[in-house]
């Protein structure tokens, strides 16, 4: 299994604002730049990865306010899961960690790496700036 980790970035908002938002996966669509084709219902969300494919998500687990974890759906090539650790500061921000644990195949670890770690910062990054 490899491990795709974001920084731990700071949202400027509560741990349960962030959590409702996306326990929702239509609320990951913000995010998602326009390339990778994102579409989503309540509980999964596909979009297509560069040399990597089509990947679809479907939500696996909610811990209320601090975890919502995501696996690979029925299209998904890749076995994995999407991880939103959160960690309420309790003065309306919240420390969050987006983590990728993906079983690459080694002929083509090389060539998804690289796309899959953008797509976790990006991520990140698009958290930070709710």
């Amino acid at each position: 299994m490899t491990n795709f980790e974001s920084s731990k970035i700071v949202a400027q908002k509560p741990a349960h604002e962030l959590f409702i938002k996306f326990s929702d996966m239509r609320n990951f669509a913000h995010l998602a730049p326009p390339e990778l084709n994102f579409s989503a219902e309540e509980n999964n969300c596909s979009f297509n990865v560069p040399q990597a494919g089509v990947i679809d998500l479907v939500i696996t687990e909610k811990i209320p306010f601090t975890k919502i974890v995501v696996a690979q759906g029925m299209q998904s090539q890749l076995k994995f899961n999407l991880q939103l650790n959160l960690n309420d500061n309790y003065n309306e921000t919240t420390t969050a960690q987006i983590i990728l644990h993906a079983d690459l195949p080694i002929f083509i670890k090389p060539m998804v790496s690289k796309p899959l770690q953008s797509f976790v910062d990006l991520l990140a990054e698009g958290l930070k700036r709710m």
